[in-house]
């Protein structure tokens, strides 16, 4: 069953993101607006990946698509609020099964403590990661301010899974 789910959720997002990015033609591509802003659909490389994202007044916005540039294999989809990542990021493996689901929220509520002082990120998320067999390999929340995958703080409780599903470890980071 979750196996299937994965396939599901991964035809959706190839379908969505190919009909989504395969509508603008190249001459309206990577756009600067009348004051030197990104606008519209951006494609960009950042080796090993390239990036195909919205961009409205200079940030992106909406429904971005990362690839793997050598394979064109989707590595990540997911959407952009003001240039913040928002919503539900799912991520991929090099075998289309999906390797990581991030679920993002605004922080109000947790906190961490950095060499005594209070710290409270400006985002958190529930993490979802899976082992290649569709089995979940962990799960637990991250706190971070921008990016999740630049720098992120495990928080709570983190639950371990073996790759048949039982659970072997739980952690509390705090």
């Amino acid at each position: 069953m979750k196996k299937q789910l994965q396939y599901l959720v991964l035809a959706l997002c190839i379908s969505v993101s190919s009909s989504i990015f395969a509508q603008a033609p190249s001459s309206q591509v990577s756009q600067l607006d009348s004051t030197g802003k990104k606008t519209g659909l951006w494609i960009e490389d950042y080796k090993p990946i390239r990036v195909f994202a919205y961009y409205k007044n200079g940030l992106r916005e909406g429904i971005c698509q990362v690839i793997q540039q050598s394979t064109g294999d989707l590595y990540s989809i997911g959407e952009f609020k003001e240039g913040i990542k928002t919503g539900t990021w799912y991520h991929f493996n090099n075998n289309f099964l999906l390797s990581k689901v991030y679920n993002i929220e605004s922080n109000s509520q947790y906190k961490r403590v950095d060499g005594g002082t209070i710290i409270f990120p400006t985002h958190t998320a529930t993490v979802i990661k899976y082992h290649p067999n569709g089995v979940i390999r962990s799960e637990g929340r991250i706190l971070f301010n921008e990016d999740y995958e630049a720098e992120s703080d495990d928080y709570g409780i983190w639950k371990y899974y073996d790759e048949q599903g039982v659970l072997i470890n739980t952690i509390e980071f705090k």
